[in-house]
Order: C-alpha cells, then sequence, then structure tokens
C-alpha cells in the first residue's frame, strides 16, 4: 500500500482517498493497509480508480506503482 499512498501524494490526494469510492469498502481498505499489500495482490478496482484519478493508461500506471514499491523495498 505504500506505492498507492505515495502515487495519491503525487497527485495532491490524501492517502485514504481510495476511502471516498462506494467500490471499496472500509474492511477491505482498512486490510490492505495493516498487511501492507503488494501492488500485484490488489484487485482491478483499485486501478480502475487510480487510472481515472490520474488520467494514466494501466500500463503507466503500473509502471509508476512498481517503481514505488521497489523504492520501499
Amino acid at each position: 500500500m505504500y506505492a498507492i499512498e505515495r502515487f495519491l501524494n503525487q497527485l495532491g490526494k490524501e492517502s485514504n482517498t481510495l476511502l471516498t469510492y462506494p467500490a471499496i469498502n472500509t474492511a477491505e481498505y482498512t486490510a490492505w493497509v495493516e498487511n501492507d499489500v503488494s501492488v500485484k495482490e490488489l484487485p482491478l478496482k483499485v486501478f480502475t480508480i487510480l487510472c481515472s484519478l490520474s488520467h494514466l493508461s494501466y500500463d503507466d500506471l503500473l509502471k509508476q506503482l512498481v517503481k514505488y514499491e521497489l523504492l520501499s523495498e
């Protein structure tokens, strides 16, 4: 989730922005954060939301997130 939070920060959004979307419920979001879920383990709906927020293609978004995830290791 570090990669997602960093990406949202880059967009000027709060780290919990995903919670404002009805497709994401609080329990699953909390589990992702608490377990520091990897980008590759997140459901497609997360990527759909992030693509919409950033106006990036799925491929470009994934490249950004992988870069952030690698930086966090």
